[in-house]
């Protein structure tokens, strides 16, 4: 029984190994894009929101934010990324 439970305790441990082993595909080009806004109606000329899902028809994905100053409503960057074309 100890013997067994060894085995099963070496197979998950190579099988997790395993992983390890096999190359990262780098091959994937990225773009990048950053957009800024506030987040409530009427202050500019769009909102964030609509923003952001314009960009995310165009297949950009929000990867990161950061908000600016202690505006009221707040500000914000959001950083987008997507596969080159």
């Amino acid at each position: 029984m100890k013997t067994t439970k060894q085995l099963v305790l070496v197979a998950v441990v190579a099988l997790a190994l395993c992983g390890c082993a096999i190359p990262q595909r780098s091959s994937e080009k990225w773009e990048y894009r950053v957009l800024s806004g506030y987040t409530k109606p009427r202050v500019g000329p769009a909102t964030l929101q609509e923003a952001l899902k314009d960009a995310g028809d165009e297949g950009w994905e929000a990867v990161s934010w950061t908000q600016v100053g202690d505006n009221n409503p707040p500000y914000f960057n959001v950083l987008l990324k997507r596969t080159r074309r």
